[in-house]
């Protein structure tokens, strides 16, 4: 699943970077404003991120000896790495 969600959210921010504006809405924490705006970069930020937190579900899981909480952990992180594809699936859609 991290691969796909990886090759999603960095084929389609490769694919549109040269229409994405210099200011994207990224800080959604962030009162309403300027605050709330990043360089695109940020958007190579999530996708690390996606990438850290699969192989961090990978050693998880082989570390892990009690099954329920493997399986706790693992669905964590998807549930994780799903919020961040969608989030930047979302941006994108804000600014193309």
């Amino acid at each position: 699943m991290t691969a796909a969600f990886v090759a999603i959210t960095a084929g389609l921010t490769a694919i549109f970077w040269n229409q994405i504006p210099p200011q994207i809405p990224i800080f959604y924490s962030k009162p309403w404003g300027e605050a709330q705006l990043g360089t695109p970069l940020w958007l190579w930020a999530a996708t690390g991120v996606t990438i850290v937190l699969g192989l961090l579900g990978f050693v998880a899981a082989k570390k892990i000896s009690d099954l329920v909480l493997c399986y706790m952990v693992t669905c964590s992180i998807l549930v994780a790495q799903t919020v961040l594809t969608l989030g930047i699936l979302r941006i994108l859609m804000l600014v193309i």
